[in-house]
């Protein structure tokens, strides 16, 4: 946290919480995805022929990195400026080095290992901390389930939205989808989004 002196207090509050859930066992800090089949990556695009493929893939569930979303001209029909900033937190950096090797564990314990004939990617000359560094570098990708741009949180925090889901400084313009999450959550963002559009009708069934 080398620039902490630009944190936001927003960001501040989500750290707080953050470090919270790392001392609750009852909040998963990684998801780890089966795919049975092949997935391509920088380091490995094309499957090899007549070869099956299993793919674990982790999942970081509360990332300490943060991006941004900014507009970048008063055209509304520009798309904003972003910036996801993946991988700026040492901590997540390390979370998902280990739990590369938490994968290579697995894949080399029984029954499992029983069925693999050979590790792909990262392939099994990577076994060093840096090697799994500058593999993550080059393949990390989003499971595409961004949240926050518009956080629900007191207007005394920057949030964006109230609890009735109005924009501060605003009369009657809602939000109502997974910007307003002001927290990744340890779970996929649909059903919870479904939940928020289904709140934001009550909510405006109830003020007509």
């Amino acid at each position: 946290m080398s620039n902490a002196s630009s944190f936001s207090l927003l960001r501040w509050a989500q750290y707080v919480i953050q470090l919270g859930w790392l001392f609750n066992r009852d909040v998963p800090q990684v998801e780890f995805v089966f795919v049975p089949g092949f997935q391509p990556t920088p380091s490995s695009l094309t499957p090899a022929a007549n070869t099956s493929y299993v793919v674990v893939t982790p999942v970081l569930q509360h990332p300490f990195s943060r991006g941004s979303v900014h507009i970048s001209t008063a055209d509304p029909l520009t798309k904003p400026t972003v910036n996801p900033n993946y991988l700026s937190s040492i901590f997540d950096r390390t979370v998902l080095i280990e739990s590369i090797k938490y994968i290579r564990h697995l894949a080399s314990t029984a029954p499992f290992s029983d069925i693999i004939q050979s590790l792909n990617d990262p392939p099994a000359s990577a076994t060093t901390d840096s090697d799994f560094d500058q593999y993550m570098r080059n393949s990390l990708q989003s499971l595409k389930h961004p949240v926050g741009t518009a956080a629900m949180a007191p207007k005394s925090l920057n949030g964006v939205v109230d609890t009735e889901l109005l924009v501060y400084g605003t009369k009657n313009l809602r939000i109502a989808d997974a910007s307003i999450f002001p927290m990744h959550i340890s779970a996929h963002a649909q059903s919870t989004t479904y939940a928020i559009g289904e709140k934001a009708a009550d909510i405006i069934i109830s003020n007509i």
